[in-house]
């Protein structure tokens, strides 16, 4: 147990001054635990009465008195000097137990935003889907405590997600979610309770651990996007038929059909993300030797950082049908970023994704969203004889495994039927 300077790494290798901490073996739980102050004074204050802290806290338990009661006692009997000062380290120890799920869930996600605990900051991605998945549980106990929240709570929880969700998959997920809110309760905040959700389970068969396995309807065939690329391809060439350098809407409109065209070009023939799509400017696309530098990815709230992993970080080869209408594009293109709009900046998530929908509904194409693309782009690459590493390297997945979870079921169907060929020629003597 002691005081010690709370710091924080940052990206570029340098350390962030962010207070005081003290490490404490709490009585109750038998754990080791940190918690933080602003100024040495409030951390040494802590760390001496502590002892006071946990004995008040010890004799209560144990005969199941009110603390405030027992301090008192102890107090008059002599054995603690001063009421006042292990009040207030009860206070700052406990300060969140009473604190309603509905004002923690919050400053959870305020603390993952910035770095839990010395942990990497999270995307705005990750951020939204974690504010998804605890939404439900605010909705339903966000009126009580956390320290209210019993295993019971827990399972009836469970059974409810079972019935509103739409898979076991995603009530497995968002149950999760909860017990991770639970365990920064408990690590960070030093709260002392038990999480409510560990030991909750929801199982989920063999067929639902592959969830995210591509489905072949989730693919786009090659007449769909012969389809696609053409109506693409036609808006353009109805919006120039009407130029008239005199309008500026009808430039505009020219300019926005070019880059809708080839924000669905770099998807289909590029593989990319449609975040990494976004953010690309034409610093990143190198047009005489065909290449194309993915290095960042615009997140749905338009901030741009960097791609998540290593693997993300990646050049691609440029296919000619995509090198054409870059350089095409480059020749009119006012904009730094491919996917510029007026007034600079970056089109919008909303936006693109509404111009996907108009298109796909003009071409008579059913509808898939904007990343089925990047699908059909793997599809290619394993039609045309890519093993698992390649692939997995062409699309910036990190882990193979992931790639074999994802694309591993087209992987095999394609060794498959080239090996059903070979031997049905063996097998009648070709």
């Amino acid at each position: 147990m002691g005081v010690t300077k709370k710091v924080v790494r940052n990206a570029d290798g340098s350390v962030r001054f962010q207070g005081w901490q003290v490490r404490f073996k709490d009585n109750a739980t038998n754990k080791w635990k940190t918690r933080s102050f602003k100024s040495k004074s409030e951390a040494n204050g802590f760390e001496r009465g502590l002892s006071d802290v946990f004995k008040v806290k010890r004799i209560a338990e144990r005969r199941d008195l009110d603390v405030d009661a027992v301090l008192s006692d102890l107090v008059e009997s002599g054995e603690i000097f001063r009421k006042g000062p292990v009040e207030r380290n009860l206070a700052k120890f406990d300060t969140n137990r009473t604190a309603l799920i509905s004002t923690l869930v919050p400053q959870f996600l305020t603390a993952c935003e910035k770095g839990r605990d010395g942990r990497k900051p999270l995307r705005e991605s990750s951020l939204d889907t974690y504010r998804q998945r605890l939404a439900p549980f605010v909705a339903d106990y966000g009126h009580r405590s956390a320290a209210s929240i019993t295993k019971t709570d827990m399972r009836a929880y469970r059974d409810k997600l079972l019935d509103t969700c739409g898979t076991r998959q995603q009530a497995r997920n968002v149950l999760s979610m909860s017990s991770i809110f639970f365990d920064y309760l408990i690590d960070d905040l030093d709260m002392s309770l038990k999480n409510p959700a560990r030991g909750v389970r929801i199982d989920v068969g063999q067929d639902e651990e592959i969830e995210t396995a591509v489905d072949i309807d989730d693919i786009y065939s090659d007449e769909d996007i012969e389809k696609i690329l053409s109506t693409s391809h036609g808006r353009l060439e109805k919006a120039r038929s009407r130029i008239d350098p005199r309008k500026y809407r009808t430039v505009t409109l020219v300019r926005s059909a070019h880059r809708d065209r080839v924000i669905v070009i770099l998807l289909v023939y590029c593989g990319l993300r449609i975040g990494e799509a976004l953010a690309l400017t034409w610093e990143d696309v190198d047009l005489d030797q065909s290449l194309l530098t993915v290095n960042k990815t615009l997140s749905q709230r338009g901030k741009v950082t960097l791609v998540k992993s290593r693997a993300g970080r990646r050049r691609i080869a440029i296919p000619k049908q995509a090198l054409d209408v870059l350089k095409e594009y480059k020749e009119h293109s006012p904009y730094p970023h491919i996917a510029g709009v007026e007034g600079g900046g970056y089109i919008s998530y909303h936006n693109a994704h509404k111009s996907w929908v108009r298109l796909i509904k003009k071409a008579g194409v059913k509808y898939r969203n904007l990343h089925k693309l990047r699908h059909y782009y793997a599809s290619k690459l394993i039609d045309a004889g890519y093993d698992d590493h390649r692939l997995t390297t062409m699309i910036g997945h990190e882990d193979i495994a992931f790639t074999r979870k994802v694309y591993g079921h087209l992987l095999n169907r394609r060794t498959r039927v080239t090996k059903d060929v070979e031997a049905i020629n063996l097998v009648f003597g070709a």
